[in-house]
């Protein structure tokens, strides 16, 4: 499966089952973490794609096939419409993906490396701000690709998936 197939798919799934599920809504209004829930999805999301999957192999949180990927769901502190107010750091949740990148360029037994981290809340246009934080996780990879979506309740978020 290439970088391009693996977007393909994620890119389309990830969204719907995240529109799909009430519980986190409760996530997104309380800016708190769900990489759990996201590691079991995109488990059953590849396994129809893909023939050998393992969670939590080599301490990398998913291994299929020729692909390790880490996992991240890093909440802003910016504001936005329905979401509680918290002073969170963004900046440890960037260095915390950037450690990931790094763990994933010194782990030789993978042909294949990316991180998938859903930003949230967070509007691409709304959020200038959220672009030197970008740039610092962009400088890291090959590539970077994102799709901003709405939780049910219509807190925005923007999924990317960058290859390492």
């Amino acid at each position: 499966m290439s970088f391009d197939d693996l977007w393909n798919i994620l890119q389309i799934e990830i969204p719907k089952r995240i529109g799909n599920k009430k519980g986190l809504n409760h996530f997104a209004e309380n800016r708190s973490k769900f990489e759990g829930w996201l590691k079991v999805e995109i488990c059953d999301i590849l396994s129809a794609h893909i023939s050998t999957l393992t969670p939590e192999k080599d301490n990398i949180d998913i291994v299929a096939d020729n692909w390790a990927l880490e996992l991240k769901t890093p909440n802003t502190n910016y504001h936005a419409s329905g979401v509680i107010s918290k002073h969170i750091t963004i900046t440890n949740n960037i260095d915390s993906i950037i450690e990931d990148i790094k763990t994933l360029k010194i782990n030789s037994n993978y042909s294949n490396t990316a991180v998938v981290f859903i930003a949230f809340p967070l509007s691409l246009k709304e959020n200038k701000g959220w672009i030197d934080h970008k740039n610092k996780i962009n400088t890291q990879l090959q590539e970077l690709k994102e799709k901003e979506f709405t939780f049910e309740n219509g807190v925005k978020a923007v999924l990317y998936l960058g290859l390492v």
